[in-house]
């Protein structure tokens, strides 16, 4: 089974809101095949664009992605890994959601005790 998300890295700070629409902006991009996408909205603008590189993490693959952005909280780069097999009304889908790394870690804890 495929997670849609596998990694994303970012400097800078972010909203939940923020990461759903570079998510949303890269689905379309692979989508449509293009490689460069601005985007705007209340919360922030910026790009994101792609060279369609593959990449490997564990057994996920997908296509690497950047994202340069701008928002009151200040400029974010971020460079993540899309499974493209999804399409970008899995953004909205309410079965998703955002996962921080500190909820990971109590997880994982709470799997190994």
């Amino acid at each position: 089974m495929s997670s849609g998300l596998v990694c994303f890295m970012f400097r800078g700070r972010m909203t939940n809101g923020m990461r759903s629409k570079v998510l949303q902006v890269a689905l379309e991009m692979a989508q449509k095949g293009r490689r460069s996408r601005r985007f705007k909205t209340k919360e922030c603008e910026g790009r994101v664009t792609t060279r369609g590189q593959r990449a490997l993490l564990g057994s996920f693959a997908g296509v690497v992605f950047e994202a340069v952005m701008e928002s009151n909280l200040g400029k974010a780069n971020v460079r993540f890994i899309v499974d493209t097999s999804f399409g970008p009304e899995v953004v909205e889908d309410e079965r998703y959601g955002w996962v921080s790394s500190d909820d990971l870690r109590r997880a994982q804890s709470a799997h190994l005790n």
